[in-house]
């Protein structure tokens, strides 16, 4: 995966996420991404491939393992390349923060913890600012590696 793929995914799997969190009232199956994502069977599929799974219940536990999104692989697959580069390590730690705070959205929805959850997704939250963190980051060291 290059850079440009690498926030679109990271992005695609935000914006999935946040449309699951907004309409969710538990576990996700199939039947409910039909219904709240709208998409055909196809379409389904790579929406359920962004959380690294075919049929998954989206717990905290699976959120929040920071290896079952796509960035995370990419992250995997480049680390010995950029382990000692200041930029990567940062990427690394926003990534891991924003999978934490996925993670506790989660347990908010499942402890019905309205009021929480919804300070975790406004607009303003940690999880927004780490998402665009995230970005601005992989940008960096795109920027690097191009001026080489």
């Amino acid at each position: 995966m290059d850079f440009e793929n690498a926030i679109i995914s990271h992005s695609q799997w935000r914006d999935a996420f946040l449309h699951y969190v907004n309409n969710s009232k538990g576990d996700i199956n199939i039947a409910l991404l039909e219904k709240h994502l709208n998409v055909n069977a196809g379409l389904l599929n790579k929406v359920l491939a962004m959380f690294g799974a075919t049929d998954v219940s989206l717990n905290a536990k699976f959120i929040g393992d920071i290896h079952n999104c796509t960035l995370g692989q990419w992250i995997d697959d480049v680390r010995e390349l950029f382990k000692t580069n200041k930029d990567f390590v940062t990427l690394v730690k926003l990534h891991n923060e924003f999978h934490e705070i996925s993670s506790q959205i989660i347990m908010h929805i499942e402890n019905n913890e309205r009021e929480a959850l919804l300070e975790l997704v406004r607009q303003d939250s940690e999880f927004h600012k780490l998402s665009n963190d995230i970005e601005i980051e992989i940008l960096r060291i795109q920027r690097l590696i191009e001026a080489i």
